[in-house]
């Protein structure tokens, strides 16, 4: 059995049982049988954080980041993700059904808990935080058609403007991200509302 597989059959078992004692007893056990560099890991994870508070770190991601991340451990099928995800609706009973169904990327080898802080890792390299503030950075490649009411100036985003109203539209499948607007076209908007 992978490593990560133990972990969740452990936080499994804790989970089912409403004794303390049989939680520190369940949870000791699974310790004792732990390598340390994932003793450290495992303590972190089965408290609820993915990493260490004095970092100040943050995963704090959406669904498509999630399903990335999952399918770069288990190199499930994009479409098999998404069917099963709007099926169980939790991104972990996924994870798991993911990486028991599908053999492929990591699972050439072992899932072990440092797998799983290296894809954590990766998945908090996308918010950083500037002197405007915190910012999510993407890979563009998803491309939605935003209706709003108007643009208007505003001192709070970095790029000067702001939508009042957006609503997302639709996805727009037919248009690569290269064909996106840009803030130039934004900036036209702008001055056409303002006269």
């Amino acid at each position: 059995m992978s490593l990560f597989l133990d972990f969740c059959a452990c936080a499994d078992a804790v989970g089912s049982v409403s004794s303390r004692l049989e939680k520190a007893r369940l949870v000791g056990e699974y310790f004792a049988a732990l390598p340390d560099a994932d003793l450290k890991r495992a303590a972190l994870y089965l408290g609820g954080y993915r990493f260490p508070l004095r970092e100040g770190r943050t995963v704090n991601v959406g669904g498509a980041l999630l399903l990335g991340a999952i399918q770069g451990v288990s190199g499930a099928d994009e479409t098999w993700l998404r069917e099963r995800l709007v099926r169980t609706g939790d991104p972990g009973d996924l994870a798991f059904e993911a990486w028991t169904d599908w053999k492929g990327a990591l699972q050439t080898g072992e899932l072990t808990l440092e797998n799983v802080e290296n894809e954590l890792a990766l998945l908090a390299q996308t918010t950083q935080t500037f002197a405007h503030g915190r910012v999510r950075v993407v890979e563009p490649h998803i491309v939605i058609e935003v209706a709003f009411d108007r643009v208007q100036p505003s001192s709070r985003h970095k790029s000067g403007f702001a939508l009042r109203f957006p609503r997302i539209v639709r996805l727009r499948d037919d248009k690569p991200a290269s064909e996106i607007d840009t803030l130039d076209t934004v900036r036209q908007l702008a001055g056409e509302g303002s006269t």
